[in-house]
This record gives structure tokens, sequence and C-alpha cells, in this order.
């Protein structure tokens, strides 16, 4: 289960690379996440704190028990530059590629620069994709992937999704955010 909810992890936090509207002083999103592979589900709750320089994100069982921590470094292009895991009284992992400590912990190899982008219901402006909108669901195909963003609500500037859908192949990553905010204090 670690493994999945480090994957889910890495994928929410990595891709976060850049965020053109994020409010400066930063703005936090929690709530639950399910990721199934084949026969596999997994499911956790999650805390996320981003910044344009920094995001750090949360791991809880079901059940309230800390999982494990991410914390992303980036750098004045909002490019990730390094990663962090810290696991329950483990040695921290740190890695310079994101991906690559994705890939170490989980054997799974994803595009994590899109995420954070589809997050917001916005395609990655790093790669080709396709953006449709019906009926207040925005899809996007990209990398592969197909999301679906939907029940939109304000969040500073931005309409922010609170139900995010992803699909590749046997991979379908949910995510239900049941809390955002921007009264935050962030670190550079």
């Amino acid at each position: 289960m670690r493994h999945w909810l480090l994957l889910l992890g890495l994928l929410l936090l990595t891709a976060c690379a850049q965020l053109p509207t994020a409010p400066a002083s930063g703005y936090a999103l929690s709530g639950r996440l399910s990721i199934r592979d084949g026969k596999q589900n997994q499911q956790a709750l999650f805390g996320w704190q981003t910044s344009a320089a920094q995001d750090r994100l949360s791991f809880d069982s079901p059940l309230g028990q800390t999982l494990a921590a991410l914390t992303i470094q980036y750098d004045s292009s909002g490019y990730p530059v390094s990663a962090t895991l810290e696991q329950g009284g483990t040695t921290p992992v740190t890695a310079s590629d994101p991906q690559a400590l994705l890939y170490q912990l989980t054997g799974l190899s994803l595009p994590l620069g899109g995420l954070r982008w589809w997050l917001r219901g916005e395609a990655a402006p790093f790669s080709p994709a396709e953006r449709s909108e019906t009926d207040g669901t925005v899809t996007l195909r990209q990398d592969g992937w197909q999301i679906e963003a939907r029940d939109f609500r304000p969040l500073g500037q931005h309409q922010q999704p609170y139900r995010i859908d992803a699909r590749r192949d046997d991979i379908q990553l949910r995510i239900v955010i049941s809390d955002a905010s921007t009264d935050l204090q962030t670190t550079p």
C-alpha cells in the first residue's frame, strides 16, 4: 500500500511544477485519493501545500495514521529540481529527478509533469494536448492520459476543480478535494 501512496504523492507534487495563476502566498488542498491498477485499489487522505518554490504533500491512511510526506523543490522557472520522501522513522530519500525517485520506489514510470496542471483543469504547457469542455466538465487528453476535471469552485483568482479523474490503460486515479484555501503562509 505504501508504494501506491508514494506514487500518488509523487504524482501530485512533481506534477505541480508551475502554476501561472497560483496565489502569491500559496494555497492548500486536502481530500481523498485513490488509485486503481488492474485489480489493486489503494486509498489515502492527503494534504497539499504549494508555493512557487516548494510543494509539500502528506499522506494519511483512511484511519488517520500518517504514512509519508513528500517535499519537492522548484527552480525559479518552476521546474522540479529535487524531491525528498519521508516515511515514519526511516531515513529520508532525496533525488534530483522526482520521476526517477518514483520509479525507484514503485517500479512505475508515469508522466509526473502534467498532474499539477491537470489538478487545475488545465493542460500542461510542455506537451501537446486536446481540451474540450461540456456541461462544466473539462476533458483533457495528454501524454496518453484522459483527464476529467469537474465541480469547479472559486479559489483565489481561478476556478479549482474539486474532482479529478485520470485514466491511462488500466491505471485509474481519482482525486476528490474536500477543502481548498489560499489563507496560509508558505516558505519560498
